[in-house]
């Protein structure tokens, strides 16, 4: 913290890359300290310093980048290519830890519009991320100039068509930029609603027609994920973890839209979203019980226990005649589900304690005393 200030002002060759990998380790730790408008700033001082640096830009042959790839006679092509892989991974955990922690912390939906303002207006035009190591031995091909990255994933999934797009690590960005993309569409929709009919700035159709879209789009992205419990050994299992946890908590935003939440096919797919987390959840504790979870994860987790909650508590006031056929065990399922996220959430507290998630994991758990009745 004391060295941070100094780096952008040095001579050394790797200071802008530096200088960014620095205003997010201190923005995580300061997350993880409790100090969430200290940690907000310094995550997007570390995106506006990659922004205005262009590394966003690597790759397409705009002159206006600082950082352009290696010409083919390079000698040391290997090296330049680590090194470039650096800058284009840091771009793209940044952007991301921006956009998880906004949704972490329940942020006014201007500040994430901010982002993705920020984002849009500079024409993100660059490669996915891939492991580190990738770069050294596998071609990156130039993106093609007009047509940025984000647009594309914005407007349709399937990919393939440029290195390592099925890279765990880019579909670990992708699938935040969905979930960024679903949050503000849920936080977007509740504003319209809560400013009354009169002042609704989109008709119910439009808004139909909006949820409709961007869901088609998570379902297409998560029908090419690889199932955690078969990812391979060589890769992150952390990684593919998250991914699946932030795809499915895009799909509960979307089903929390007001005008979808009435729906009761809204209402199932809710539901399966939360039980195919909570089915993670317990491979996960078996596969990785020793890792630490990403904090921005914690509040994923939490909104999965409340649409299991939710389902309990909608179903009690309904009555047992529509449960599934034995409905005091399909209760107790329900119920351990919820216990399993809570069972990793108090382990993970205990390897890495945070206030703040302590006060998180204590009012899912009120929630649940408060409205699932022991039976």
């Amino acid at each position: 913290m004391i060295h941070q200030p100094g780096i952008i002002s040095s001579s050394h060759p790797k200071k802008v890359i530096h200088a960014v990998q620095a205003e997010v380790l201190l923005g995580m730790y300061l997350y993880h300290a409790s100090r969430p408008l200290a940690a907000k700033y310094h995550l997007n001082a570390a995106l506006n310093m990659a922004l205005a640096a262009g590394i966003h830009k690597i790759r397409n042959l705009d002159a206006s980048s600082l950082f352009q790839y290696p010409t083919a006679t390079d000698t040391h092509e290997e090296g330049r290519r680590i090194t470039e892989g650096e800058k284009i991974n840091g771009f793209w955990v940044t952007l991301s830890l921006n956009i998880c922690l906004e949704i972490a912390l329940q942020s006014p939906l201007d500040e994430l519009l901010m982002i993705q303002g920020q984002t849009l207006s500079a024409g993100v035009d660059m490669p996915w991320p891939m492991d580190i190591q990738s770069y050294a031995t596998r071609i990156l091909i130039p993106v093609a100039i007009d047509c940025p990255t984000v647009d594309r994933l914005s407007i349709h999934y399937p990919g393939g068509t440029f290195t390592g797009e099925q890279d765990a690590l880019a579909m670990y960005i992708r699938s935040s930029l969905l979930l960024g993309r679903a949050y503000i569409l849920f936080e977007s929709m509740s504003c319209d609603r809560e400013a009354g009919p009169e002042k609704s700035v989109k008709s119910d159709n439009d808004w139909q027609a909006s949820i409709s879209s961007i869901d088609k789009l998570i379902d297409s992205f998560r029908s090419n994920l690889v199932p955690f419990d078969q990812s391979e050994s060589s890769t992150n299992p952390v990684t593919i973890f998250a991914t699946h946890i932030m795809t499915n908590s895009a799909t509960i935003f979307l089903c929390n839209c007001p005008f979808a939440s009435s729906s009761p096919y809204t209402n199932q797919k809710r539901l399966w979203a939360a039980e195919s987390c909570a089915q993670l959840v317990g491979q996960y504790n078996r596969k990785c019980k020793d890792r630490y979870l990403n904090p921005t994860l914690i509040p994923l987790l939490i909104l999965i226990c409340q649409a299991i909650i939710d389902e309990i508590v909608t179903r009690d006031r309904m009555g047992t005649e529509l449960w599934e056929e034995l409905p005091s065990q399909r209760r107790k399922e329900l119920k351990r589900e919820i216990h399993t996220i809570f069972d990793l959430l108090k382990a993970n507290g205990k390897k890495l304690p945070s206030a703040l998630a302590v006060q998180q994991l204590k009012s899912i758990q009120s929630m649940y005393q408060q409205f699932v009745s022991p039976s």
